[in-house]
């Protein structure tokens, strides 16, 4: 608010052609021409009354207007103030309801003054709303009594009410049982409240909008909203525009639906999958409460579980003869066969691949020594293992039996876990390592070759006479024959 200060006044007030202000808002009269609207604080004060600048009243004067536009600029011209020995002059506040307080204030200021009373003037200039009915005090400073006029510079005309041409009334043309109903008339310029009624009946509201709730157990059939007059303190015009609207039930829908087992159906924001008489309550899009009772019948879906199909790993992947595809170890592996017929759902055969290994290991205790006539050697494959995967801890995947054998260049030669050989024993061992799981048999094997260890022969040299005659005898020796190779036996060849 911006507030002005003059010693210019204006003509002089008469009083007798404007109601009289009282001592409070909730009795205030309405000024409906303001401009020129003169009266005085009073002589009798009243118990202080809190301000909005954080002073007091003492002796109010209320008095409240409508406002016709969004601003205004108003003289408020003070003169013949008695005054007293804490100043003289008026203070001022605008309110935009009644009761006021600190937060309906609109604007607010304490224009006291010291000395000799003078003639002054407080300008106003302020942001309102239109059509909106406002309440001013003018309270004497410390109980001071002076004389106001208001003069409206711009801003604030006749707050007379115009209807040129009546309009209709918009709200929906059919609502349900319990329901509300929001029926709206476009704005009616100074108007501060409108006169509704629903089927004949007077509704308490003041706004453009009216919000009526139907009874639920409201019968279908017509509802007849009216707007009868708009009005504000000054002026009223009849309207008399009436809405028809219907009440209309919805019916429960009855719903059935036949599904297959591991599918869905979903009514409004809930989800079935069982057999059974299901009642949904959903919102329309009117906005109704709408009752689904839903009837479902789960089909059950003919699936076959073959169980396992177990295969040496090396033969992986399993290569199904229903679709041609491959598919690696794991469990519930299935394949949809898909039906035509409505009454019957897709079936599906269920099974697991199993991956079956066979690990053959050989351990040795070392060699042959050739020097050593009770050498021997033992082949170990107790540490042969199995796999069989993935695990399923719901079957039972021990292999049915293990077989082992031990061949020696390619003949028989044991079936025992070790096998312990002697210096005649050299030559190629493999070891065959059969899992038998189900209806499979799985094998793998290892080998090991069993040699001497050999002392290392280092080249004869062979001495004598190199040139004889026939018929003369050869002498010939040796040398250079290994020394820690005596005890074995030699063997000389020429």
């Amino acid at each position: 608010m911006d507030v002005f200060f003059s010693n210019t006044l204006n003509a002089a007030c008469n009083a007798a052609g404007f109601p009289t202000p009282t001592g409070d808002c909730q009795t205030a009269p309405t000024v409906c021409l303001i401009d020129g609207f003169c009266s005085n604080t009073p002589a009798t004060p009243i118990p202080p009354i809190p301000f909005c600048t954080g002073n007091v009243l003492n002796n109010p004067s209320w008095f409240s207007f409508v406002g016709t536009s969004n601003a205004f600029v108003m003289d408020v011209s003070v003169s013949n103030c008695v005054g007293n020995a804490n100043g003289y002059g008026v203070q001022v506040a605008l309110y935009a309801g009644c009761p006021f307080s600190s937060a309906n204030v609109v604007t607010c200021n304490s224009a006291c003054r010291s000395g000799t009373p003078t003639n002054y003037v407080i300008r106003i200039s302020q942001a309102i709303v239109p059509n909106t009915q406002y309440w001013m005090v003018i309270d004497g400073c410390n109980g001071d009594v002076c004389d106001f006029e208001i003069d409206i510079i711009s801003g604030i005309g006749s707050p007379n009410i115009s209807i040129s041409p009546a309009q209709a009334i918009s709200a929906p043309d059919t609502v349900c049982p319990g329901q509300a109903i929001k029926a709206t008339y476009p704005l009616v310029t100074h108007a501060t409240e409108y006169q509704w009624t629903v089927n004949g009946t007077p509704v308490n509201t003041m706004d453009n909008t009216l919000v009526h709730t139907t009874p639920l157990n409201q019968p279908d059939g017509p509802y007849e909203i009216c707007l009868l007059k708009a009005k504000n303190p000054c002026d009223e015009k009849d309207i008399n525009v009436c809405k028809t609207v219907n009440i209309k039930a919805i019916l429960p829908v009855e719903r059935f639906d036949t599904i297959c087992k591991g599918a869905n159906v979903t009514v409004g924001n809930r989800t079935f999958n069982q057999n059974g008489d299901y009642s949904v309550t959903i919102r329309t899009s009117r906005g109704c409460d709408s009752i689904v009772n839903l009837h479902l019948t789960v089909l059950e879906t003919p699936d076959t579980d073959i169980g396992d199909i177990p295969l040496c790993k090396p033969s992986l992947p399993y290569r199904s003869p229903i679709n041609g595809l491959n598919y690696n170890p794991g469990l519930n592996h299935k394949i949809i066969l898909k039906t035509n017929n409505k009454w019957r759902c897709d079936s599906a055969i269920i099974f697991d691949v199993i991956s079956v290994e066979a690990i053959a290991q050989i351990t040795s205790s070392g060699v042959l020594d050739c020097g050593n006539p009770a050498s021997r050697v033992i082949l170990d494959s107790q540490t042969s293992d199995l796999a069989i995967t993935p695990f399923d801890q719901n079957a039972n995947q021990t292999p049915d039996s293990i077989q082992i054998e031990w061949t020696k260049n390619g003949v028989f030669y044991s079936n025992k876990d070790t096998i312990e050989l002697a210096i005649r024993d050299t030559g190629l061992y493999v070891f065959k390592y059969s899992v038998f799981y189900k209806n499979i048999r799985c094998d793998d094997t290892a080998q090991f070759r069993l040699r001497f260890n050999a002392p290392n022969l280092i080249q004869p040299l062979l001495t004598g006479i190199s040139n004889v005659c026939v018929g003369t005898e050869l002498s010939l020796s040796f040398a250079n024959l290994d020394p820690s190779a005596s005890n074995i036996n030699r063997a000389y060849e020429y």
